[in-house]
């Protein structure tokens, strides 16, 4: 196992994919924290915090329903190399869970790079430099973002071992859609007089974790122009329900490589 995992780290590092995406983040937020010199008002609070939610905000918005199809269903497509790993002794759920950590270790160099040197840059432009780096509440909905990510990355997984690569970045893309979230989201303002329709845009934006996330970070952004109660947001429920999409997508993920054919 541990060879198997040397050997994807291996193949991650020499890939072009790993960089790309990872400059892409980087432009992001060094764009973002030159924007902060002209707040009046910018902290390094300000500074870190979006820095970080620049990478969530990529992520979703389009990088992220790239990045598991392309680096894990070539394998689990005709012609890949899986069954030529399998015919060493590996099991398939071996090959999937060394895939399926370098996929991880992808995602933390691509958040780690990207925002060190966003925050990096921007230190020399921000106007106040005393107070917190973050405080308590900024680093609790850090902390339950990243549960959200891991969430939809793994349903992202699910899509890509079970797919080709067109088909896991069609169902990716549809599943993380942004802007059926924001319309999703933003119904009950067009139907203020209604029970039914807020009722089913809070149970999906507070149950299915991709458009939970993207509703953190539409509320991260009416919170930096002061219209924090615009959009509220119930944490715990992102908490919850990420650990239920984890579960059933991981699991479901387990449950096809399993059983699926390997064909050369």
């Amino acid at each position: 196992m541990g060879r198997l995992i040397r050997y994807e780290l291996r193949k991650l590092f020499s890939s072009k994919l790993l960089y790309i995406i990872t400059a892409i983040f980087t432009t992001r937020t060094v764009l973002q924290a030159i924007v902060l010199a002209f707040i009046e008002n910018s902290s390094i609070s300000m500074l870190v915090n979006s820095s970080l939610y620049g990478f969530f905000a990529l992520y979703v918005l389009f990088v992220g329903a790239w990045i598991a199809p392309t680096f894990i269903s070539p394998d689990y497509s005709s012609g890949g190399i899986l069954p030529n790993v399998v015919s060493r002794g590996y099991s398939r759920i071996q090959v999937f869970l060394a895939k399926y950590i370098s996929l991880i270790v992808f995602h933390v160099f691509a958040f780690v790079v990207s925002s060190a040197i966003g925050i990096i840059v921007g230190l020399p432009l921000v106007r106040d430099m005393s107070g917190a780096v973050m405080n308590s509440m900024q680093l609790d909905r850090l902390l339950k973002m990243f549960i959200a990510c891991f969430a939809t990355l793994s349903l992202q997984v699910l899509f890509s071992v079970a797919c080709r690569i067109k088909s896991a970045v069609f169902f990716s893309i549809l599943s993380t859609n942004p802007f059926l979230a924001l319309i999703v989201c933003f119904l009950p303002f067009f139907s203020p007089n209604g029970r039914f329709i807020p009722w089913l845009s809070k149970f999906i934006m507070d149950w299915y974790v991709p458009f939970a996330y993207i509703k953190v970070i539409i509320s991260n952004a009416f919170e930096q122009i002061g219209a924090a109660s615009v959009i509220k947001v119930d944490f715990s429920y992102l908490v919850i329900s990420s650990i239920i999409m984890f579960a059933l997508s991981f699991g479901g993920s387990i449950w096809v490589v399993s059983r699926k054919e390997i064909s050369k």
